[in-house]
């Protein structure tokens, strides 16, 4: 169909079907209709007329009813020209904005280009920082594996001398032995000796005059007893460095929150061991029981490096990790690792596998080796972020998450260890032992 009418307000061409809403609705018998045309952009929308004039004052073209005296919108005061005439100065003010672009481009250029040379400038510096991260780890890991072997060396050469020493002191003492055998059996056949002068040499034989006297006698005892020969090499060698590691990696000693705990689950404080039972060890109220089987520990210090093992073997199902909780908030309420608050390494046995879970991420993944591990070794670097879960006993590393946990002191949030000796899910039947957190003992 041809178009019966162009809408100067619109700028659209209708024909004669779509031209019937500007005929009827109250609004749209507002606008200027004209007979159809392809560019209405040059009409007046109010006049629908060709717009030939152009007032400087408001920089606005007009057609000629726009200055009947009925519009009074551009009379006294406005400058109004021919359009045509009105050129020059168009293009002039279209040259001031257009070097206005230009600048705005030109900051923007050199905005660009400082963003640029400062990402340069900062991949530099990472770069470089990371390679002398990595070369000093690499330092101390080729000194930690030096001083691995040397040590090995030391203790086997100490093994070798303290076995020396042992030998040494039970011959000495066995000699002492021989020579007191060898005088009692002698002093036993003087029963039936008869000779006067022969029992005289005997008692005068000055090979036993030291056997004969006791403090002589217990003081050489006590001196092979205690002898303990060439010194030792590795227990002298035992250097500050060595204990201000072991002081850093020497672990935690976790208490449980009672209060934390499922009421199903049996706590022993001076073990360090939770397990779950049967019956409800505290007869709370049924809505506590819908709860997590997990205990949390006390605060964790919110700074430094902290590390514990737990004990989990013959669980059918476990979890172990760490949550922030609120200065109100006793325990977790869902499962651990399900919300951005938490996070935990779990296993199932009926699937057999690990799930490693903070909020929307979980990822799933089997043992390393058909046998699940015996303990977990946990290691959290408060400050660098770090949450890592090791096969305590294979020194196997089976997952890290990078995260934030610093502790915010506005919100009083705080991190806590949490354990659960069984996930909800599982439906394999109560395991008799117990997890145990493992206390650190000190070696040096």
């Amino acid at each position: 169909m041809f178009a019966e009418k162009s809408c100067v307000s619109c700028e659209e061409s209708y024909c004669t079907v779509h031209i019937i809403p500007h005929l009827e609705n109250a609004v749209l018998r507002q606008h200027v209709l004209v007979s159809p045309m392809g560019d209405t952009g040059r009409l007046c929308k109010e006049h629908g007329k060709e717009q030939e004039l152009y007032c400087e004052t408001d920089q606005t073209p007009l057609c000629a009813y726009c200055m009947l005296p009925a519009e009074a919108k551009h009379g006294d005061g406005h400058n109004v020209v021919k359009l045509a005439d009105a050129l020059d100065t168009l293009r002039g003010n279209c040259h001031v904005k257009l070097q206005s672009i230009k600048e705005r481009m030109t900051e923007v250029k050199n905005g660009l280009a400082k963003i640029d040379e400062s990402a340069l400038r900062s991949k530099a510096s990472l770069e470089r920082q990371q390679s002398e991260c990595t070369a000093f780890l690499r330092r101390i890991k080729l000194f930690l594996e030096f001083e691995e072997q040397a040590w090995q060396k030391r203790f086997s050469v100490d093994m070798v001398q303290e076995s020396r020493n042992g030998k040494q002191r039970t011959e000495g003492l066995r000699r002492l032995q021989d020579r007191l055998t060898q005088a009692q059996d002698t002093l036993l056949k003087t029963q039936t000796i008869s000779d006067p002068l022969g029992l005289l040499q005997l008692l005068k034989n000055e090979e036993w005059a030291d056997l004969l006297q006791r403090d002589i006698c217990s003081r050489k005892m006590q001196k092979l007893s205690n002898w303990s020969g060439t010194k030792l090499v590795a227990s002298s060698r035992i250097t500050p460095l060595f204990q201000t590691l072991q002081k850093t990696f020497q672990g935690d000693v976790i208490f449980f929150s009672e209060l934390s705990a499922h009421p199903k689950l049996k706590l022993d404080p001076d073990s360090g061991s939770v397990w779950v039972t049967e019956e409800d060890q505290r007869h709370e109220e049924p809505c506590y029981l819908d709860r997590p089987y997990c205990v949390m520990g006390v605060i964790i210090s919110s700074k430094g490096v902290h590390n514990w093992e737990v004990e989990v073997e013959g669980f059918s199902s476990w979890a172990v990790g760490v949550a922030f909780l609120g200065p109100s908030q006793i325990a977790v309420t869902c499962k651990l690792g399900t919300d951005d608050q938490s996070w935990s390494l779990s296993y199932s046995k009926s699937k057999q596998q690990f799930s490693a879970q903070h909020d929307w991420l979980a990822f799933a993944f089997h043992a390393p080796d058909s046998n699940p591990p015996r303990r977990i070794w946990v290691f959290l670097d408060v400050d660098s972020g770090i949450l890592s879960f090791y096969d305590a006993v294979r020194m196997a590393c089976l997952y890290t998450f990078y995260c934030t946990l610093d502790q915010d002191s506005a919100s009083q949030t705080y991190l806590r260890p949490a354990f659960c000796p069984r996930l909800k899910e599982d439906d394999q039947p109560l395991s008799t032992k117990p997890m145990r957190v493992l206390r650190p003992v000190s070696n040096f």
